[in-house]
């Protein structure tokens, strides 16, 4: 009668309302598995928590690397002191990669594809850099190199027609308005001289800043084709080795 008409009618309103919660859930469930089939949705924010972490020791270091990169300065030369650093990381990150065993092959296209990568994020950057840290100071670096995402993205929506939010736009203002403070009252004293006081050093920090930017977006792209460690195993090793020669040349070794 009605009253069952009514009733089945409900039923299948209150299933039809309930099919998608149950697909939201089960494709939640799915974007979380991991291969090892262990990760929950219960466990994520602890992973979330263990990424960010990770996040913020990697940043810590990289800091380190400007008060203890003028301290090496004042004993070696900037070449030789990239050329040492990358050595260093170069074999490290090779120890990984081979207990690890996640090394790969690569065809020559792939090899120019790295060593464009390593050229970019290690060999043109860090010569930059660090004549960059010797010429100026820990503090002008930081906040310097602080912009490289505004840098980012403004070649993103060149190159890549990556979208750019309100939110980092203000972000990208800030940033270089921080630049405009800490660097501004030196150059201005110096009377925007590049051989007098940071200025030169500073402008090699923004084209540092600019390289890395670029070395960003390269990689992005080959991530889409290669695994991280097998893009950065490679261009590390093969960013070292073109290191090696400018450090012999301008070392005169």
């Amino acid at each position: 009668g009605p009253t069952s008409t009514r009733t089945a009618q409900a039923t299948e309103r209150f299933s039809a309302a309930e099919r998608p919660i149950a697909t939201t859930v089960s494709a939640k469930e799915m974007t979380m598995a991991a291969p090892s089939g262990r990760i929950t949705a219960s466990s994520a924010p602890a992973a979330d928590a263990a990424t960010y972490f990770r996040l913020c020791l990697a940043t810590l270091f990289w800091a380190g690397v400007f008060v203890t990169g003028k301290i090496a300065l004042e004993v070696l030369d900037p070449v030789f002191l990239a050329a040492a650093r990358f050595a260093v990381g170069a074999l490290a990150v090779g120890v990984v990669v081979a207990l690890t065993r996640r090394f790969a092959g690569a065809t020559l296209s792939e090899i120019a594809l790295f060593a464009r990568i390593g050229f970019l994020g290690v060999f043109a950057y860090n010569i930059l850099f660090t004549i960059a840290l010797d010429l100026s100071t820990p503090l002008h670096g930081l906040v310097i190199i602080a912009t490289t995402p505004a840098w980012t993205a403004a070649l993103s929506l060149v190159l890549l027609r990556a979208k750019v939010r309100a939110t980092q736009i203000l972000g990208f203002v800030c940033a270089f308005g921080a630049v405009l403070v800490v660097v501004g009252p030196e150059a201005h004293a110096a009377g925007w001289r590049i051989d007098t006081g940071t200025l030169s050093g500073d402008l090699l920090f923004i084209a540092a800043a600019i390289v890395w930017s670029v070395y960003t977006i390269e990689v992005k792209r080959a991530l889409a084709a290669h695994q991280a460690s097998v893009v950065t195993g490679w261009s590390l090793v093969l960013g070292a080795l073109m290191l090696a020669p400018a450090a012999a040349f301008a070392t005169d070794v």
